[in-house]
């Protein structure tokens, strides 16, 4: 991991990754909603301490160089790609419209299941560089499978077949329970 030297001061997690080089720091929220949720920040603060702080969020994460920034993964689930998608909704309605111009006979559980794996592909993408900068160590995108299928093993199954095949820094986020155990063995 490059971590540019810039002349801000240390913050905490500077001092941690100092102690613990190889350390992974994810970003809890798909990386598309970043850029929205930092404007938000800084419209929360006063004026005078909006360059510092988007220099210091800029190390966090920049979604053009996510290979020289803090957060060295990024998880997502459906719940946190419903937020993406409110961040965004003009994009994500015209997107669904023409989803169901091509392929007019899903339903709404398809449509659905095909918006989060269009919004976990992207997610993946924005990280796939640090994946590659950093031969496969960081870079991580982890996608969860539906959560409402958690006794069905073959759903899931499928589902984290479905969700690697977008992108080869993809992590599966299987649920925990007996099932989930035997869908991923």
């Amino acid at each position: 991991m490059n971590i540019p030297s810039n002349s801000l001061p240390d913050t905490v997690l500077d001092r941690l990754l100092k102690t613990a080089p190889q350390l992974e720091i994810w970003w809890d929220s798909s990386p598309l909603v970043y850029p929205s949720w930092v404007e938000k920040l800084l419209a929360s603060t006063p004026p005078e301490q909006h360059d510092l702080l988007r220099q210091q969020l800029r190390l966090l994460f920049d979604p053009q160089a996510p290979q020289n920034t803090r957060f060295t993964g990024v998880t997502t689930n459906p719940p946190l790609t419903l937020a993406a998608i409110k961040d965004d909704p003009q994009r994500w309605a015209a997107w669904v419209a023409a989803y169901h111009r091509q392929h007019p006979a899903h339903d709404a559980q398809q449509v659905f299941w095909a918006l989060y794996k269009e919004v976990v592909r992207l997610g993946a993408e924005t990280y796939y560089p640090l994946y590659v900068a950093s031969r496969g160590a960081y870079g991580h995108l982890s996608a969860q499978v539906n959560p409402h299928d958690f006794f069905d093993i073959g759903a899931m199954v499928q589902q984290a077949l479905e969700l690697r095949s977008l992108s080869g820094n993809i992590a599966i986020k299987i649920p925990g329970t007996q099932q989930g155990m035997q869908a991923i063995r």
